[in-house]
């Protein structure tokens, strides 16, 4: 208006500053109140944190000597990210504020508690640890004094390994006192007497057990002795010679160990007699009066060996043998796979061992029965029993052998299975515990990442199926085989078995549990997204704010779109609640939050209704004869500028600019049939009004015969656009197949037939190949020859004819050239085929021609009668003879042999020379190449040299 020169232009001007200003003012204002909130909000929040770590900190100081020391620290240590926080956060105060006695006051009070609360966490971690170190000695100063008893029940059994058990402890325990008594522990006194105690005690001990054992190896020597003995009472008959050879043999092994047993002493005694010079004369005495009596006990029983030297003989089978069936007979049952194997190792010795004894059994046998024969009286008689006897036994022993082999066999299979079972059992222990742990998730993108996890899950359940079912299967064979633990074996099968079904139940209902948390939050996410999107629609509709009446048409225009927009959204809120519907069908436990959710959805999409409705009323209502008579002007403006579209329509410029906006004018269509059918409902507000309705009416009448006059030229334009844009389409289609089959053309139309048998045959197979894209092509080009029949139906589409008639030629050509293509490489592969076959025949004529150059022949006729006087042969004949009657037949053989191969290949010459003959024929571009005649003289001519 100030531009236009209104007569009122100065106030107009001056309002406009005055408005600016109080605008300005306003702004400023407001920022300075902004600023001000946002400064109280954070001092308040500092004020609010510094109180909670000065809450944490007491506790702190409250808890540190209750709860766990490492707990606490951890907690302490982590705590310092929360006051280098608030430390940052009182940075970012006002600078006033930030300088404060209090803020400040607060910090230092805050950072003084940490320190001490930290000094305290170091000091209570000392004091554990020396308690610690001090209570870890006190143990083992205790269990070497229990066990020091022990270990003098055990006596010699167990007494040398418990020994140096106990060495190591006690080194251990001295070396633990020592780092504490550099390390100044306040209780150093008690370390040091603890300490002296523990070693005087290990030393009485270690001298006690050095007595202990020359004693009990003293008693030991002396039994033995008395055994020895003993054998000079057995008589010098067979019974007692093979009773003294059994105790003898018994004796060597009870000797061996006792002198080995000496050997330590003997070491012993050196040491004790280093640490103790003043006892070292009755430390060796004893070791000495020991070693006497031993070696009295080794020169004595030679005499008894000595006794009936055939009847020890006799009797050595038996008494090495003896031992055997105690062996056999062992009822030690492995209790892990270890001592299975080692048990079967042991047992397949003494097989071999038995195997070792068969010889000697079989020549005791054989002597037995010579020395018997014939004999009555009762020691032989009584030798015939023995060797009965030895025979069971020895059948015995080897079923004793096959039975003790067939319980380690299943102990074995059982202790397998063990094993077995315990990987398999490790295996459902960890999906028990995976099915337990696993929680639903409260987002979308959380319940997906949880069902790819229990996917996976499964994936891995199955890839451990086959390990357990294999169990599952050898404990069940096992069972059935009669296995001496079948019972055991059934309840752990029965065991494995039913909670791998019980997994595999529980994974399937899992991962459907899975699958439905995740339908719900997806539905619950979309529920999410529609409520912010109605959230942000009603800030819209809520903002009831216009301007002068030049604004207020663009105004209820941008409404009308607003409200043709939440229009077209409400199939979104349809939708979910199809969603949630179907939901609830399939799952009536989430009924009750998914009726919550759509009732929420339901009452905000009612309140953004009316709110909006409410708008447009308010809107309409502001002035509704200024807002008639704009939106009559818009309307008139965009049928004259469709008028004035529809007039050039038929420009190919426009054609092409307009061919992909058919539905963009059906929308710009619909828009404007609402508002004509809008201008109703206003003509009747006017009315209300008392305004000159006839005149308003009119216009309206006006409006809307032109718009239906509009609708059918903008139909007929729609039309018109989407068959050109079929046509061109059409057009695109055409050009791209006539690129296609021009680019298979060369490839059908190449001269290039190949130079050998194997291009050839790969040429062959690149045409089968392009026959075959032809023929999968077919379809493409029958549709755009039915396309053509409903769209080239005028005159003007004469290019397009033409450009078709040209595809339709060309795609004859190709498949013709193709097919020509084909011959002429078949006829190339025959040629191709006839070369290689000729050069294999002439490579082994050549081959047999070399031989035969070689060889000396017998001659049996002239040349003369061989040759003919006009065929020469190739190679000059071998003149040599024989030079004996045995050597020339038997070159004569082996020239048969050569004459019958030839014969036998006169038919592959005789094949080739048809085919040649063929080729000629038939007018092969390869006839002039023609080798024929060259084979069949080779063939004659080889022939010709073999003897008639």
């Amino acid at each position: 208006m100030v531009q236009a020169g209104h007569f009122a232009a100065t106030k107009i001007q001056e309002r406009v500053c005055d408005l600016q200003d109080q605008w300005a003012a306003l702004e400023r204002l407001a920022a300075a109140r902004k600023r001000k909130l946002e400064e109280a909000l954070a001092l308040h929040q500092f004020q609010t944190d510094a109180d909670d770590v000065d809450a944490w900190t007491l506790d702190a100081l409250r808890i540190a000597l209750v709860r766990k020391h490492k707990d606490a620290a951890a907690e302490v240590s982590s705590y310092r990210s929360v006051i280098d926080s608030l430390q940052e956060q009182a940075a970012a105060l006002p600078e006033e504020e930030a300088q404060s006695e209090e803020v400040r006051g607060r910090l230092a009070g805050i950072e003084e508690r940490y320190k001490e609360v930290s000094e305290l966490t170091k000091l209570r971690k000392q004091a554990l640890q020396d308690a610690l170190a001090l209570y870890k000695m006190f143990n083992e100063a205790h269990a070497c004094q229990l066990e020091d008893l022990e270990v003098i029940q055990h006596r010699f059994e167990s007494l040398e390994p418990e020994m140096n058990n106990q060495a190591s402890r006690v080194a251990v325990v001295n070396q633990i006192a020592r780092q504490l008594k550099h390390n100044g522990h306040p209780s150093e006194t008690d370390i040091k007497t603890q300490q002296d105690q523990l070693n005087n005690r290990w030393s009485q001990f270690r001298d006690l057990n050095y007595h202990l054992e020359c004693n009990e190896t003293k008693s030991w020597i002396k039994e033995k002795t008395k055994v020895i003995e003993s054998t000079q009472e057995l008589g010098n008959d067979l019974t007692g010679v093979m009773a003294l050879q059994r105790k003898l043999t018994g004796m060597e092994r009870d000797l061996a160990a006792i002198e080995d047993k000496l050997g330590d002493l003997r070491g012993e005694a050196e040491r004790l007699a280093t640490e103790h010079p003043d006892q070292a004369k009755a430390i060796t005495g004893r070791l000495g009066g020991d070693h006497s009596g031993l070696g009295g006990d080794e020169e004595h029983p030679e005499d008894p060996r000595g006794v009936s030297g055939r009847g020890q003989e006799a009797a050595a089978v038996p008494a090495r043998a003896g031992r055997l069936p105690t062996l056999i007979a062992s009822e030690d049952m492995p209790n892990t796979l270890a001592e299975a194997e080692k048990l079967m190792a042991q047992h397949e010795g003494i097989k071999n061992e038995v195997q070792n004894y068969e010889e000697d059994y079989q020549k005791m046998r054989d002597m037995g029965e010579l020395v018997t024969q014939g004999q009555t009286d009762a020691q032989h008689m009584f030798l015939r029993q023995r060797l009965e006897a030895l025979h069971t036994g020895w059948n015995e022993l080897h079923k004793m052998w096959e039975n003790r082999q067939n319980l380690l066999t299943q102990s074995h299979a059982y202790q397998l299975f063990l094993r077995d079972t315990k990987q398999a059992e490790a295996f459902l222990n960890n999906q028990e515990y995976v099915l337990a742990h696993t929680e639903m998730s409260s987002t979308l993108e959380g319940a997906e990442a949880a069902i790819k996890k229990q996917e996976d899950f499964m994936t891995t359940m199955d890839a451990n199926e086959e390990k357990i079912n294999g169990v599952v299967e050898a404990g069940r064979r096992l069972a059935s085989d009669g296995n001496i633990n079948a019972e055991r074996i059934q309840e752990r099968v029965a065991s494995i078995d039913e909670r791998h079904k019980k997994n595999r139940e529980a994974a399937v209902e899992l991962l459907m549990r899975l699958k439905d948390n995740r339908d719900l939050q997806r539905f619950l996410q979309d529920c999410q997204e529609l409520t912010l999107w109605i959230n942000e629609k009603m800030l819209s509709a809520q903002d009831l704010t216009y301007d002068e009446a030049r604004n207020l048409h663009s105004k209820w225009l941008k409404h009308q779109a607003f409200m043709a927009e939440l229009q077209s959204n409400k199939e979104w809120l349809d939708q979910i609640q199809k969603d949630g519907r179907l939901l609830v069908s399939e799952k009536p436990e989430t009924e009750a939050v998914v009726t919550e959710k759509l009732s929420d959805l339901h009452a905000m999409w009612a309140e953004l209704e009316s709110t909006t409705q409410t708008k447009a009323q308010c809107l309409f209502d502001a002035n509704k004869a200024e807002l008639f008579t704009q939106s009559c002007t818009d309307l008139d403006e965009w049928m004259g500028s469709m008028e004035g579209q529809i007039q050039c329509w038929r420009s190919r410029w426009r054609v092409n600019n307009y061919l992909s906006v058919p539905q963009m004018l059906e929308k710009q269509v619909e828009v404007r049939q609402r508002e004509v059918g809008q201008l109703q409902s206003q003509v009747k507000a006017l009315g209300q009004e008392e305004q000159d309705t006839e005149e308003v009416d009119g216009r309206r009448q006006l409006l809307e015969d032109k718009f239906t006059e509009l609708l059918d030229p903008l139909q007929r334009r729609r039309d018109f656009l989407v068959e050109s844009r079929e046509v061109h389409q059409f057009t695109r289609d055409v050009e791209d197949e006539i690129l296609w089959v021009q680019e298979r053309m060369a490839v059908a139309t190449s001269s290039d037939h190949g130079n050998n048998l194997q291009t050839v045959q790969l040429l062959i197979k690149k045409n089968q190949t392009l026959q075959k894209e032809i023929q999968g092509h077919q379809p493409r080009i029958d549709d755009i020859l039915e396309r053509s029949v409903s769209l080239l139906k005028d005159e003007s589409s004469e290019a397009t004819r033409g450009r078709l008639a040209a595809l339709q030629e060309l795609w004859a050509q190709l498949k013709e050239e193709a097919q020509r293509r084909l011959d002429r490489l078949q006829e190339a592969h025959r040629a191709q085929q006839y070369y290689f076959d000729a050069a294999e025949a002439e490579a082994w004529m050549s081959e047999q021609e070399l031989y035969m150059m070689s060889e000396e022949k017998a001659k049996v006729r002239s040349h003369d009668t061989l040759c003919s006087p006009d065929v020469a042969p190739p190679f000059p004949l071998s003149e040599e003879k024989a030079k004996d009657e045995l050597s020339a037949v038997t070159m004569q053989k082996k020239h048969q042999i050569v004459e019958q191969a030839v014969e036998d290949y006169a038919e592959a010459v005789h094949l080739l020379s048809k085919t040649s003959r063929g080729l000629v024929a038939e007018a092969h571009p390869e006839r002039s190449l023609c080798y024929h005649y060259y084979f069949y003289y080779y063939y004659i001519t080889i022939s010709v040299q073999g003897p008639l």
